[in-house]
Formats: structure tokens, C-alpha cells, sequence
């Protein structure tokens, strides 16, 4: 699925968003959340595609990451959950940065910072951050 299909399917699921979003508010203090309990491996398929297998959990320092890779093996839905002092310098590396309204308290998505197929979905809310990365790798093509 294209970068574009990703954030219109985004776009027609806010639900998916919205549910991330109250699970945030719901939670008083980062490292708490665990971004793998937020949208089940059935939601991720229904708005991405097959699943790999089961979400990976990483930590850094007081970020969260779960990974979900898709079958496809060329693309991956990675969620974030971390301080909002990092909002500030990913507006700041943001290569073509959009405000998004209505999302958390204030909410910008970028496209192209990592690479031209990698759209980053930057939500706050309160003291905590969220960040939806979709990457979208062509596959590559076979030799004849």
C-alpha cells in the first residue's frame, strides 16, 4: 500500500486514532503506555494489510516502539509513545511538515524526512507523544 493509500486509509479510519488517542488520556504518565495494547493485530490488518507476524516491543530510554510488520515485507506500521519534548524537534526535522487538526491537543504529519515513502504522524496529548510511521518500500524489481 502507498505512502498516499496509507494516510487516506488514515484518514477514513480515525477511529483508529481516536481510540489511540483515549488510550493516552487514559494513562497518567509515560513509559505506562504500551503502544502494542493500543489497536489490536486485527485492526492494524483490517486498515494495512496481513501482518508478518506478532508486534515487535522495543525501548528506548523513555520511548516505547511496536513494530508491525506486514506481509508484504515492504511495508511497517511502527507506534510511538513518549515525552512531547520530542514534538519539538521532529517539527524541527521535518522535511514537509502539515499541521493536522482535531487530532490531540496538536498534531503534525511529515512526509519525506527518512524517505520519500515514509509519511510520520507526530500526535500530543498533554505530556505524551505519539508518532504512527508507515513505511512503504517498493518492492524491488526482479531481474529478468
Amino acid at each position: 500500500m502507498r505512502t498516499t493509500e496509507f494516510v487516506r486509509s488514515l484518514s477514513a479510519n480515525l477511529w483508529v486514532v481516536t481510540t489511540l488517542i483515549g488510550a493516552i488520556q487514559a494513562h497518567a504518565a509515560p513509559p505506562a503506555i504500551d503502544p502494542c495494547t493500543l489497536v489490536t493485530a486485527a485492526e492494524v490488518e483490517q486498515v494495512l494489510g496481513k501482518l508478518a507476524g506478532s508486534p515487535k516491543r522495543d525501548q528506548l530510554g523513555d520511548t516505547t516502539q511496536c513494530a508491525y510488520e506486514l506481509a508484504d515485507a515492504t511495508n511497517e506500521l511502527d507506534i510511538w509513545i513518549g515525552s512531547a519534548d520530542s514534538l519539538a524537534p521532529a517539527r524541527k526535522r521535518a522535511k514537509q511538515p502539515s499541521a493536522v487538526n482535531g487530532i490531540g491537543d496538536e498534531a503534525i504529519l511529515d512526509r519525506g524526512r527518512i524517505d520519500a515513502s515514509t509519511a510520520e504522524l507526530h500526535i500530543r496529548k498533554g505530556k505524551q507523544i505519539l508518532l504512527l510511521m508507515l513505511s512503504d518500500t517498493p518492492p524491488a524489481t526482479k531481474p529478468s
